[in-house]
């Protein structure tokens, strides 16, 4: 059974026992509900108009780290204007415990 779920404005698709790598999530709860939009099964599928309200995936939360590393560079020609920065997203990596319809 897989399902569509979204978080922080994207959507992703689940099986259970996967691990997912999602951005910063700020909670002291260990296991998360997320927001379920369609449940695809072998039998049947459900979309939702926009999300399912009673179905439900329950993930638990594995560990928090950062990302891989993204470098801006900003250049103005004929100005000597070089600029080099870094930024790593802050990420929570998530384990998907089980998907009920």
């Amino acid at each position: 059974m897989q399902a569509v779920v979204r978080h922080g404005g994207k959507q992703y698709v689940v099986t259970e026992n996967t691990e997912l790598r999602l951005p910063k999530i700020t909670t002291d709860a260990k296991t998360i509900n997320l927001e379920v939009l369609a449940i695809i099964d072998e039998k049947n599928n459900q979309i939702g108009t926009p999300n399912l309200p009673e179905a439900k995936v329950v993930a638990e939360i594995v560990s928090d780290l950062k990302g891989k590393k993204l470098y801006i560079r900003k250049f103005k020609n004929k100005a000597k204007y070089r600029r080099k920065t870094g930024y790593r997203d802050q990420q929570t990596i998530i384990k998907i415990k089980s998907i009920t319809a």
